[in-house]
């Protein structure tokens, strides 16, 4: 944070989005109670719960969630996947646009469409002692 910042209170940050959160249910006293909760279990402040918060599927669609997960999980498990991902499919100086990610059901798979209009499609691969990861190809 920088100097002279101050941290929004709870109060105000309801009263900021009260519109948006009462329609999706969230009256004053559940969301303070959700985000004292969150505080307390995550151990941080009214900013980073806050960031939490949003990230529900109330406010953030599950598809852009779904894709984040899938992100975070290719970056988790390696960082020559991860930097093979940046470069072949999003474009080596181009920022992750979690909007273009689709998701088929049918197929139980991510689409993806980079700057340059490629589209790549990633499958979650279950190894043969039932680790997991996912790969992806251009189509």
């Amino acid at each position: 944070m920088r100097k002279g910042q101050k941290l929004k209170t709870v109060d105000q940050l309801y009263s900021e989005n009260q519109e948006v959160l009462l329609e999706a249910g969230y009256t004053k006293d559940i969301f303070e109670a959700n985000m004292k909760t969150i505080m307390k279990e995550n151990n941080v402040r009214t900013s980073k719960a806050w960031k939490i918060f949003k990230h529900k599927t109330d406010f953030t669609d599950k598809t852009v969630i779904g894709a984040e997960n899938m992100v975070q999980g290719i970056k988790t498990l390696s960082k020559e996947d991860y930097k093979a991902f940046r470069k072949e499919v999003v474009g080596w100086k181009e920022k992750i646009d979690y909007s273009k990610f689709s998701y088929d059901e049918d197929q139980n798979k991510y689409k993806y469409e980079n700057a340059k209009g490629d589209s790549f499609m990633f499958t979650l691969v279950t190894g043969p002692y039932g680790s997991q990861y996912w790969s992806w190809e251009k189509i």
